[in-house]
């Protein structure tokens, strides 16, 4: 997984907005505490948000974005100073997306 991080993030595209069909949503927050991701057969990767209280998102993203989802969350956690350990697993040191404004 880290090779794969470490290959996708240079080209992760954070400025251009990403749109496709959505299904209709709702106006309240979504706090999850636990997610799951698999591979989708046409590449990418389907990642299933869910909160305690039993909603949940799926989100179905090509591999690049994912990746820099990854980076914007572990980065953010950091920042945050929340105590979290969250890692690429195998990851030793990432290279920020190119389009990743601070």
């Amino acid at each position: 997984m880290a090779m794969q991080h470490e290959e996708s993030l240079p080209n992760v595209d954070l400025m251009t907005s990403y749109e496709v069909p959505t299904k209709k949503s709702t106006m309240e927050p979504l706090l999850p505490s636990s997610g799951q991701c698999s591979p989708l057969a046409e590449g990418g990767v389907s990642l299933n948000l869910k909160e305690n209280e039993g909603k949940s998102i799926n989100l179905r993203l090509p591999r690049e974005l994912f990746h820099g989802f990854c980076y914007q969350l572990i980065n953010a956690t950091q920042q945050a100073d929340w105590n979290l350990s969250l890692k690429i697993e195998g990851e030793t040191d990432v290279q920020k997306p190119s389009s990743f404004q601070h």
